[in-house]
């Protein structure tokens, strides 16, 4: 009987509200995976939803949490809600240079001051800081109930609750890239052309790997390390085991961040030209020129957002095809959450909505207003059912003995 009211429970979980939620874009790249993969088709044409006036130049790629908007410009720190009204400011005394994280109702981020500090996300109030004593410009990292974060020369692994030190890893070289965690893996790159992996529990490194250059940058999908290299070549690279997989000479220096979902990965060179690369061989599928160096694409679902110095434009991921571009200048920074993509443009935040909310989203507004509805609905059948089964039929006496 036990195992059946379990049963039960699962069901309504199933079906309420909470089960299925929106992916927050919650640090640099989207995710501590750093691929700037959003699983929803996010479709165009897009429509201006609201358009926020910023107070100063934007130093990192915002990021979202439920209903909550946290930019960085200089040394502010300023959360808004989803209608642009700010919500509350926090002043460092040093630019805050990346995206902050947030995790758990809190928000994590570094200042060039050399600290890590951690805010409550509702209303701003200070928890916890820790002195590293090195100039800091990261995104920080999550994994469990540790915050990570680097410096030049070390990795800073925090206790989330206190900013207690548990353990520090240093690097043979300058680290040049996010740090980006799978399971308990940390992966980064060095000016040394090497790509790091460090155990986090132990912590002891797990494999190391040589490129010809520089690593730019680095992210992860599917259990394997994307990397993009100034030797020309964009890698792939086993986590596991730190076998590379494949790697794909493209020319010229690799700049971005590696963006990867959808079988696809995405590369931009020095030269202005961008790549779509099969993940499983590193065959070029198709390409573009004339491509913004410091764009920072995304892909929502079968769609590719990317950016040039005066358009945004939307294509297919597989093909290439341009789906849609609108005139935008200045574009700093694009990541997205529900249905709705977030533009840096200026000193401008832009909110444009999906005219055609796809399928998830769909489902979404479906289940918040009757997920609830539909729940109790079918615990009340599956209880019917238990009622009527659980009924004993009546089985007349035996007759007498002659």
């Amino acid at each position: 009987m036990k195992k059946k009211y379990v049963y039960l429970f699962i069901l309504f979980f199933l079906f309420s509200e909470h089960v299925i939620c929106q992916p927050d874009w919650y640090t640099f790249g989207g995710s501590i995976y750093r691929n700037s993969f959003y699983v929803e088709d996010i479709y165009p044409p897009l429509i201006l939803f609201k358009n926020i006036s910023i107070q100063g130049v934007i130093s990192a790629i915002p990021v979202i949490f439920s209903d909550r908007i946290v930019l960085s410009y200089g040394n502010i720190l300023n959360c808004l809600n989803k209608d642009g009204v700010s919500l509350w400011i926090y002043k460092t005394y040093s630019p805050i240079q990346d995206s902050p994280t947030i995790v758990n109702g809190t928000v994590f981020f570094t200042s060039s001051d050399g600290y890590v500090r951690a805010l409550n996300l509702s209303n701003g109030k200070f928890l916890w800081q820790f002195y590293t004593h090195e100039r800091l410009k990261c995104s920080p990292a999550f994994y469990k109930s540790l915050v990570i974060v680097n410096s030049p020369r070390h990795i800073f692994i925090l206790n989330s609750c206190d900013g207690c030190l548990i353990n520090i890893v240093s690097s043979p070289i300058a680290i040049s890239t996010h740090l980006a965690i799978y399971r308990d893996i940390v992966v980064y790159g060095c000016w040394n052309g090497y790509i790091y992996a460090v155990n986090i529990s132990k912590p002891k490194l797990a494999w190391k790997l040589g490129t010809g250059n520089l690593v730019k940058d680095i992210s992860i999908f599917d259990g394997k390390v994307f990397a993009s290299s100034y030797d020309n070549n964009a890698y792939c690279i086993d986590i596991s085991s730190g076998k590379v997989l494949w790697k794909s000479y493209l020319n010229s220096s690799l700049i971005n961040t590696p963006v990867v979902g959808g079988g696809r990965a995405i590369f931009i060179t020095e030269s202005g030209k961008m790549y779509c690369l099969d993940v499983n061989s590193g065959k070029i599928l198709w390409s573009k020129e004339n491509i913004y160096v410091d764009c920072k694409p995304i892909i929502c679902g079968t769609l590719l957002y990317y950016y040039t110095f005066d358009k945004l434009y939307v294509c297919d991921i597989n093909n290439g095809e341009e789906k849609w571009n609108t005139d935008l200048e200045n574009i700093y920074s694009i990541c997205v959450y529900g249905d709705k993509i977030y533009i840096i443009s200026g000193k401008n935040l832009l909110i444009y909505s999906s005219s055609k909310p796809g399928i998830i989203n769909l489902i979404l507004e479906n289940i918040k207003v009757y997920g609830i509805l539909i729940g109790i609905l079918v615990v009340a059948i599956i209880l019917l059912i238990i009622i009527v089964s659980r009924r004993r039929r009546y089985i007349p006496p035996p007759p007498p003995p002659p």
